[in-house]
């Protein structure tokens, strides 16, 4: 009858949830007093609405969309970031298991010496601790909160592998444009230094004419090499993003698109929940916490319950009569009465590791303003820039065929029509550079804004690992 009255108890315990209710988790913005304005300080063009959803579909690009989805499929750092999920998700569940019953058999046999009599043993044992005090369940939402943050890792890197083959790209086609520039110029040059020969053949050009010609030439020439290089190369590091063979195969764009339309940049309080990597600060901060909690209740005594019955046999035919069977119950109590102050250590160490999660939250949140101010201001100086230097190659352009025809008429010398070339060219250079500057900020502040990307892979949702009791089973 004690018995019984012993297990309804404790499973009465179990039920009400042992004896504690337990803590909520602290804010981490409130703990980390990370200041928050009501608006953006340096907002532009830029508007306060809803965060663009689907900001690669922006750039209407086909190409772009169809690079952006092979990489969330195929790209390498996703899927360790995903294995870290899947490794999350596991310790939860292991350390939820805690909360039920562990059961074990086990049987034997054992022959006495010098006699013929075997003796036969079955018997199964069960264990059961009573997280009276919170350790247990301590610690798995500790482990359920590291699940929450290896899942908002996992969708940060997405948003980040997005934003990285979206400048990838487009650097390619900035640097494939600066290439064709480089071999205009160049097929320009030959026909001057042709020009430029003769006349030298003819007596009506000197020396330093001839040589600064040659000169060119040979820059022009280093030139087309080192954008073949740059194109190339910059492609390699994109098809690595994609999870291909680095082959410098990929081709996309014939020109940099033009785009001016504002980008809705919300307002500062809800980039901390639209955030992944912000969101994974909290769940450290969560995790942090419950962990300090767990370990302050290992102070408290720990109270489990053991149940062992079984048959004995001397004849194996006789192992399951009624009357060779056995059974036992108890309680077991565990309170620590020394240990040289080494829980207490542990107290303060759970602590500092919590302090250091809301410290850390606060450098990841102040990080992620920082991002959207610099992508507010800086989008408007590219673009700004951008639009003088098309108009500055507009004036160049004009100008260039003129000072040619004016050199080939002998008006203009070898000297002049080089200064007029170098600046043309280098203003188209400047141009290409800048025309992808102002997509590679817009990137930018799409990915700092939080916005969401298109064709997200289907992915396992974080578990919740310890409603059911999962049984073990065999490798």
């Amino acid at each position: 009858m004690k018995r019984k009255v012993l297990i309804a108890s404790c499973v009465a315990l179990l039920a009400g949830g042992g004896c504690i209710n337990l803590k909520d988790a602290p804010s981490a913005r409130k703990e980390s007093k990370v200041p928050v304005l009501q608006t953006w300080a340096k907002q532009a063009q830029q508007d306060g609405g809803k965060v663009q959803d689907n900001w690669v579909q922006s750039f209407n690009d086909p190409t772009l969309d169809s690079l952006v989805r092979e990489a969330l499929n195929n790209n390498y750092d996703l899927q360790v970031a995903a294995g870290r999920r899947d490794q999350a998700i596991a310790i939860a569940k292991r350390v939820g298991a805690d909360l039920w019953p562990s059961a074990d058999a086990q049987g034997g046999v054992s022959w006495g010496a010098g006699t013929q009599t075997d003796h036969h043993v079955l018997s199964g044992v069960v264990n059961w601790e009573l997280d009276l005090w919170g350790r247990v369940r301590y610690l798995t939402k500790s482990a359920e909160a590291n699940v929450r943050a290896a899942q908002a890792d996992l969708e940060f890197a997405r948003q980040s592998i997005a934003a990285q083959v979206a400048e990838a790209y487009y650097l390619a086609v900035a640097n494939r444009l600066r290439l064709d520039n480089s071999r205009a110029f160049l097929t320009m040059q030959e026909e001057i230094d042709r020009i430029q020969q003769a006349k030298l053949r003819q007596g009506q050009a000197d020396k330093f004419e001839s040589e600064l010609s040659k000169s060119d030439l040979a820059r022009f020439r280093a030139d087309v090499q080192n954008y073949m290089a740059a194109e190339e190369q910059t492609l390699r590091s994109l098809e690595v993003l994609l999870g291909r063979f680095p082959a410098a195969e990929v081709r996309g764009a014939a020109d940099l698109p033009q785009i001016d339309t504002p980008i809705p940049a919300g307002i500062p309080a809800n980039l901390l929940s639209r955030r992944p990597d912000i969101r994974s600060a909290q769940e450290a901060v969560t995790s942090a916490f419950f962990g300090t909690e767990s370990v302050r209740a290992e102070l408290l005594p720990r109270i489990a319950l053991t149940a062992q019955g079984g048959w004995a046999s001397d004849a194996f035919n006789g192992m399951l009569n009624q009357n060779n069977l056995g059974s036992s119950i108890g309680a077991n109590l565990a309170q620590p009465l020394f240990d040289a102050g080494a829980r207490f250590a542990n107290i303060e160490a759970a602590k500092a590791v919590q302090m250091q999660a809301i410290a850390q939250y606060g450098t990841v949140a102040l990080n992620a303003f920082r991002e959207v101010q610099d992508g507010l201001a800086n989008i408007n100086y590219y673009r700004e820039q951008a639009a003088q230097l098309r108009l500055s190659d507009v004036s160049a352009q004009v100008a260039l065929p003129l000072a040619e025809t004016k050199y080939r008429s002998g008006d203009l010398t070898l000297l002049n029509l080089k200064q007029v070339q170098t600046q043309t060219y280098q203003t188209r250079d400047a141009m290409i550079v800048s025309e992808y500057s102002v997509l590679q900020q817009r990137i930018q502040l799409h990915r700092a804004l939080g916005g969401s990307i298109i064709a997200l892979p289907t992915t396992q949702p974080a578990a919740q690992p310890t409603t059911q009791p999962v049984a073990a089973t065999a490798q």
